[in-house]
């Protein structure tokens, strides 16, 4: 995620103008959305926050007004008056809450327009999935994602619109301004519209440069030429001189944690949301109604073969009941031969 987050002024006169790109959704408008929050008692207390400007994803580069309760976050997408998407997500400890999870769901179940998507949101995987009805796209994104910055997600959205609300490089260097530039100013100077106290309340600027050292200690054993390519609130992922793997956090020394900006609360919630997510998964399959019993047809042995008769050949091709069987020639015990010959039956 960038470092940058949309001015407050700037950012509603470009979205203006992607009034006529965006398509006709029947997504809620932003005022729809905040008068909806204030009903719910776990949104009552929501504020708007600084929007950071995402890198990532179906979603980068598109200016949006971003609301806070807690560790709730509540985005709109494109122009506010017909958005083309609208996300609700959790963080932090909010992870493991099933409560939640539950709110979020319920919240984008009772903005969509059709009982046809209501439908097929309650039936995908809580832990992530993704579908597609009626050109609008539904989306559930786990906080392992790279493009979730540690929350997980529900989304429904147009690919279509949101294309078309993407900003260009020119707009966005007109409609956002760097974090660290808001900090640093004063009131007077400050482009953004947002004090330094709202930029706390933004979403994390989540950008992992890779980190090389010599040599690193993991769980008492010493790895060389150590690049750590990848992490997260949890877990980081090495490239050292023997090859690729993930480990806790935890593993690390104390030092280095502390330079990974390590916080135990956090990992400890990060770690059980996939947990959780994937019960929450095993639950709602395991809830769906077993499959009608068919029984299996009634045994019908195979006739042996009369005295001084040999076996019939099974025939492959269709058989005609036509009431009588032709019997191929054959020599009895005796000594006999008995030519071929039709026999009813």
């Amino acid at each position: 995620m960038s470092r940058k987050v949309f001015t407050g002024v700037l950012l509603a006169l470009v979205l203006t103008t992607f009034r006529a790109l965006a398509t006709d959704l029947a997504l809620p408008s932003a005022n729809e959305v905040t008068n909806q929050l204030g009903k719910l008692s776990w949104a009552r207390n929501f504020q708007q926050i600084p929007a950071t400007v995402i890198d990532k994803g179906v979603l980068q580069n598109v200016p949006y007004s971003s609301f806070k309760s807690e560790d709730y976050e509540i985005n709109v997408y494109g122009d506010p008056n017909r958005p083309a998407c609208i996300e609700v997500g959790r963080y932090k400890t909010l992870l493991n809450d099933y409560i939640a999870m539950k709110n979020c769901i319920n919240f984008i179940a009772d903005i969509l327009p059709t009982e046809k998507l209501r439908g097929a949101l309650r039936e995908m995987k809580m832990y992530k999935d993704i579908k597609t009805v009626d050109g609008l796209t539904l989306e559930i994104t786990p906080p392992t994602d790279e493009d979730a910055y540690g929350g997980w997600w529900v989304s429904v959205y147009s690919s279509e619109a949101l294309e078309a609300a993407k900003a260009t490089g020119k707009e966005l260097s007109e409609i956002s301004v760097p974090k660290n530039s808001v900090a640093l100013s004063n009131s007077t100077t400050n482009p953004s519209g947002w004090s330094r106290s709202d930029i706390s309340l933004s979403r994390p600027s989540v950008i992992y440069a890779e980190i090389s050292v010599p040599t690193l200690t993991i769980s008492g054993q010493e790895y060389k030429d150590v690049h750590i390519i990848r992490r997260n609130a949890a877990e980081v992922t090495v490239k050292h001189s023997i090859g690729v793997a993930t480990y806790p956090m935890e593993e690390l020394s104390p030092d280095f944690r502390q330079r990974l900006g390590y916080n135990a609360t956090e990992a400890r919630a990060f770690t059980r949301a996939a947990f959780l997510a994937t019960q929450v998964a095993v639950v709602s399959q395991m809830s769906q109604p077993a499959p009608a019993y068919q029984p299996l047809p009634a045994y019908q042995p195979t006739p042996s073969p009369q005295p001084d008769q040999p076996p019939v050949a099974e025939s492959t091709q269709p058989q005609s009941y036509t009431g009588a069987v032709y019997i191929r020639g054959y020599y009895r015990s005796n000594g006999t031969y008995v030519s071929p010959h039709t026999r009813g039956r």
